[in-house]
């Protein structure tokens, strides 16, 4: 697969026949995206992670998850 494929393309190619399948593609889509708006936000500001980390109250590995995809934040009110 190559590197640049998006996620319309995935999405095609995945079977639509399953419901947790089509569920567990979606969240993934959405991790995807907002690791990537996360990167993106946190670069034009010009902070390193470990700024970010320390301005929002976590921790540099916990930015790292975030931009990565391999996390889906929480909200705690």
């Amino acid at each position: 697969m190559p590197r640049n494929t998006k996620w319309e393309e995935l999405g095609a190619r995945r079977s639509t026949d399953d419901p947790e399948a089509q569920e567990a593609y979606e969240q993934a889509r959405i991790d995807f995206e907002l690791a990537q708006l996360a990167y993106d936000l946190r670069k034009r500001a010009g902070f390193t992670q470990k700024e970010l980390a320390a301005r929002m109250g976590t921790t540099q590995s916990a930015i790292a998850r975030l931009e990565g995809g391999g996390a889906s934040p929480t909200l705690i009110c």
